[in-house]
């Protein structure tokens, strides 16, 4: 959707969204830093755009079903005794 992300930094986000490429972290109890960010994004076009193309450029690169199931597939095949 070439979206950018404003999220916690829990639960997985720090693995997904790289801070200030895709989008920003904020702290779980940090409401004030979350805010801002969702500020910043709305008044900046430009970064909003910028972080969502780098937002589905990582999507597609790293997350992509397809490549999802052929690491595991390599996983699965790397993990066989001989």
């Amino acid at each position: 959707m070439e979206k950018p992300i404003v999220a916690t930094n829990v639960c997985g986000m720090p693995e997904i969204i790289e801070e200030g490429r895709q989008g920003f972290l904020a702290g779980e109890d940090d409401a004030i830093t979350f805010a801002d960010r969702v500020s910043t994004l709305l008044l900046d076009e430009e970064l909003r755009k910028k972080m969502g193309r780098a937002g589905r450029e990582r999507v597609l690169a790293d997350f992509a079903e397809t490549r999802a199931v052929r690491r595991l597939a390599d996983l699965l095949a790397q993990s066989r005794c001989s």
